[in-house]
C-alpha cells in the first residue's frame, strides 16, 4: 500500500497522471469502502486525466466523510465545476 501510495506521488510530481492515477487506483480497490484522505489525490488524478465522472464519484465520497476538511469542500467544487455543474446541483444528484 504505502509503495504504490509513493510511487503514486511521484508520478504525479512528473505529471504522470495516468500512472499515479492507476497506482492510487489500485490501493483503493484493496479496500473500496474504506474512505481514506488519499482518495482526494486520486480523484484529482482521475480529473486530470478527463475521468471526470469517476473523479467527482470519489471525490464527493471523501467530502462527504471528511466534511469540515477545506480541502475536501475545495476538490468538491473543482471537480463539479470539471463536470460542468453548480455545487449545489451535484451534491443534489
Amino acid at each position: 500500500k504505502l509503495s504504490l501510495l509513493g510511487r503514486g506521488s511521484a508520478l504525479h510530481a512528473l505529471g504522470r497522471w495516468e500512472a499515479a492515477a492507476a497506482d492510487y487506483g489500485a490501493v483503493v480497490s484493496k479496500a473500496p469502502s474504506d474512505v481514506q484522505p488519499f482518495w482526494l489525490r486520486y480523484g484529482l488524478e482521475l480529473l486530470q486525466v478527463g475521468r471526470t465522472q469517476d473523479a467527482l464519484g470519489i471525490v464527493r465520497r471523501v467530502a462527504a466523510k471528511f466534511d469540515i476538511e477545506p480541502e475536501c469542500q475545495l476538490a468538491l467544487y473543482a471537480a463539479t465545476n470539471a463536470a460542468g455543474g453548480e455545487r449545489g446541483t451535484a451534491e443534489a444528484q
